[in-house]
C-alpha cells in the first residue's frame, strides 16, 4: 500500500459527479492521478476506488483491520471482484493505497456508458449468477441488486455483499488442485506455496540463493517468467518492487487463481502454450519486451536450449535468467551461450534439487 494525498474537494460527495458515487465510494481519476497510477503499475487508465461511505455510515482508514465494503469484507470482496474480472465481467482490482488516509483500491476506470437493452442485460446477469454458482459465493444481503445501477460498460461494480460460502474450503481446494496430477493428488506441488500450505517438491528458497537474486536491481523493472508455474519468482519480483510481471504457464488459471487469493493484483498470469504466446506477442508487437526474464528449468518443454533461446532472446532487453532443465552438462549449454552471442555471463553454479541443475545470469 502507498500514500497519496489528493484536493480534498475531490473526495466531497457534494461536489463530485453522482456518476462517480457509489454507496460507499468514490471514483478518483484525475489525470494527474492517471499518470500517477500509470507510473506505478505500468497500465493505463488506473483509478482510485476511495472507501469514504454514505452519511450515517462510517469511512474506512486506509489503517483499518479486516475493513467492511457494505457487509463484505474489501479484501475478500476484492478477491472475488478480481475473480470476475479475469472472466471479463467486472473491472480489475490492482492493488490498494492510502489516499488522505482513507483505504482506496486502485481499480480499472471504466466508463458509464448507455445500459443495454433488458434481454441483454439479462444475459449478463445470468453470467454473472452463473460466476457466483462456480466459486461458490452467497449474497449477504436478502435482496442483491443486480439491476443496471451496478453496472458500467457491461462490468459489475457493487461487490458489497458478496463473500465466499466457505472461504477456507476455497483456499483448500486450490491446495489440493496445485497437487494434482493427471487425476492424482500427489504429496506435493511442484512450487510451494506456504501461505495456503502447499508444499513444493523444488526449494525455491535455495534456487533464488544460488542465484543471489537480491543482488538484481527489480526497482520499477518488468519482468517475465516463462513457465511460472505457482509464480513464486512472479511474487519475489513483485516483492522487490517490479513494476510489471507477467508469467506464463499452461496451468495458468490455477496460478492466477492462488497468485489473487494471496493479493497479487498486479500480476498477469497467462495460460497459453509459451512458444505460440511469445510468437504471437513479437509479431503483434516489436516492442514487447522485459528488462529481465525468468527461464527456469522449462525449456525442454519448448525443444532444447537452442530452440529456446532462439525464441526467448528477441523479448530480452536486459538480463536473462537460466536454469537447466535437470541433469544436462553445463558446457553443452555454454556452446549454445557462445553460439548466440551470450558471452556476457556469470555462471552461478548449480543445486541439487533433486538432479543437478546449473543456474547462469546472462546480459544482453
Amino acid at each position: 500500500m502507498f500514500t497519496f494525498t489528493v484536493n480534498p474537494d475531490l473526495l466531497d460527495r457534494d461536489k463530485v459527479a453522482h456518476s462517480e458515487l457509489g454507496s460507499y465510494t468514490i471514483m478518483v481519476n484525475t489525470p494527474e492521478i492517471k499518470r500517477v497510477l500509470r507510473a506505478r503499475y505500468g497500465r493505463r487508465n488506473l483509478a482510485f476506488k476511495v472507501f469514504k461511505g454514505m452519511t450515517g455510515y462510517r469511512t474506512i482508514s486506509a489503517d483499518a483491520k479486516n475493513p467492511l465494503w457494505g457487509k463484505a469484507t474489501v479484501l475478500e470482496a476484492t478477491i472475488i471482484q478480481n475473480l470476475f474480472a479475469h472472466e471479463g465481467i467486472s473491472p480489475r482490482i490492482y492493488g490498494f493505497a492510502s489516499v488522505n488516509g482513507l483505504l482506496a483500491q486502485v481499480t480499472e476506470y471504466v466508463e458509464r456508458t448507455l445500459d443495454p437493452k433488458p434481454a441483454e442485460h439479462q444475459v449478463r446477469v445470468a453470467k454473472l449468477k452463473a460466476l457466483i454458482e462456480k466459486y461458490n459465493l452467497t449474497s449477504i444481503s436478502k435482496t442483491p441488486d443486480y439491476g443496471m445501477g451496478n453496472w458500467r460498460n457491461n462490468k459489475f461494480i457493487d461487490f458489497s455483499h458478496l463473500r465466499f460460502t466457505d472461504f477456507d474450503a476455497y483456499k483448500q481446494s486450490l491446495n489440493i488442485r496445485a497437487r494434482t496430477r493427471r487425476g492424482k493428488v500427489l504429496e506435493k506441488a511442484y512450487q510451494p506455496v506456504p501461505e495456503l500450505g502447499i508444499v513444493g517438491s523444488r526449494d525455491v528458497i535455495a534456487r533464488a540463493h544460488n542465484l543471489n537474486l537480491n543482488s538484481l536491481e527489480f526497482e520499477n523493472k518488468s519482468v517475465l517468467n516463462i513457465g511460472c508455474n505457482l509464480g513464486w519468482f512472479c511474487r519475489f519480483a513483485i516483492d522487490h518492487g517490479a513494476r510489471r510481471v507477467i508469467g506464463i504457464d499452461k496451468m495458468g488459471e490455477l496460478s492466477f487463481e492462488i497468485n489473487n487469493v494471496l493479493g497479487y493484483g498486479n500480476l498477469d498470469i497467462v495460460t497459453a502454450k509459451i512458444p505460440d504466446y511469445i510468437s504471437h506477442k513479437r509479431k503483434a508487437n516489436s516492442r514487447w519486451k522485459f528488462d529481465i526474464v525468468f527461464l527456469m528449468a522449462v525449456q525442454n518443454y519448448i525443444g532444447g536450449i537452442e530452440q529456446t533461446l532462439n525464441l526467448v532472446l528477441p523479448v530480452v532487453k536486459h538480463l536473462l535468467v537460466v536454469e537447466s532443465h535437470g541433469g544436462e552438462d553445463r558446457f553443452e549449454y555454454e556452446k549454445v551461450f557462445d553460439k548466440l552471442g551470450l558471452t556476457t555471463r556469470i555462471y552461478k553454479g548449480y543445486i541439487k534439487d533433486p538432479q543437478i541443475r546449473h543456474q547462469w545470469i546472462l546480459t544482453k
